[in-house]
């Protein structure tokens, strides 16, 4: 009988899980390219890689106009900057660093939408009480639909401490012309293109919060591309190219049957 495990993540406190059955594995599919990891700690069964991207309908990048509704409609100034995150909010998204990022650009306006945890949430509260822009922050909560909340953005931005390969949100955020900013965890340093639509915090661990200079650095690059329109015009093509092209031809289906070939 065959034994194959889907591996989601390199961090060695997951690898370790899998210690009691690795004797039993003849290919381990991993979700991104950390195979060194699994030899390490695991085993030396072939390793597939296979990305859980899977084929979407094309989205087109949302226009000028479409943005401004957008801001309407949740009732943000049709002018000025807006960064944010949209997506679960929890104590491993660390939602404070998206804060204190926005605070190093200067008087943006901060949007946050999705399911709060109640602690991250209480969390959240403190911080903002205390921040220069408490007055320009709008918390959506969980929503039907989120993408207003999506097209509002000038800059989707990502503080997690850990994630997997890479979180569908940076994709939805692509797709629809939005820049992201996003840590090195899990897989997105492996796909995420420094200036190409998306920008890149060189985070060294898995467990802490984004270091403030890496944040204040960030933010020191991306202000004056924010501040010139046509600049940033071509930051949301690319990221909308990029976005889509990411899905539109990749056929994980055909990649795990050609994994599992020699058993059928």
């Amino acid at each position: 009988m065959p034994c194959i495990i889907t591996l989601h993540e390199h961090y060695v406190r997951h690898l370790r899980k899998y210690r009691g059955v690795r004797n039993l594995v003849g290919r381990w599919i991993c979700t991104y390219d950390f195979t060194a990891a699994v030899r390490t700690h695991l085993s030396n069964a072939p390793c597939s890689i296979i990305h859980p991207l899977y084929p979407r309908t094309r989205t087109t990048a949302a226009t000028p106009e479409e943005r401004r509704e957008a801001r309407r409609q949740l009732g943000l100034p049709e002018a000025g900057t807006v960064v944010g995150y949209v997506g679960q909010i929890d104590g491993r998204k660390d939602p404070t660093g998206v804060v204190r990022f926005a605070e190093a650009l200067g008087e943006v306006h901060l949007l946050f939408a999705g399911r709060e945890e109640p602690a991250t949430a209480a969390a959240l509260d403190i911080r903002l009480a205390a921040s220069p822009l408490r007055n320009r922050v709008l918390r959506l909560g969980p929503q039907a639909d989120l993408s207003p909340a999506f097209t509002a953005l000038d800059l989707y931005v990502m503080t997690s401490r850990n994630e997997g390969f890479f979180p569908l949100a940076l994709i939805e955020a692509l797709e629809r012309g939005v820049p992201v900013l996003a840590p090195t965890v899990g897989g997105i340093g492996t796909v995420l293109k420094d200036g190409e639509g998306g920008f890149l915090l060189q985070k060294p661990d898995d467990r802490e919060s984004v270091p403030e200079p890496l944040l204040a650095a960030a933010a020191a690059r991306l202000a004056p591309m924010l501040a010139e329109a046509d600049v940033w015009e071509v930051q949301r093509l690319k990221a909308h190219a990029f976005g889509t092209a990411l899905t539109q031809d990749y056929d994980a289906a055909a990649k795990f049957r050609e994994a599992v070939a020699e058993w059928l």
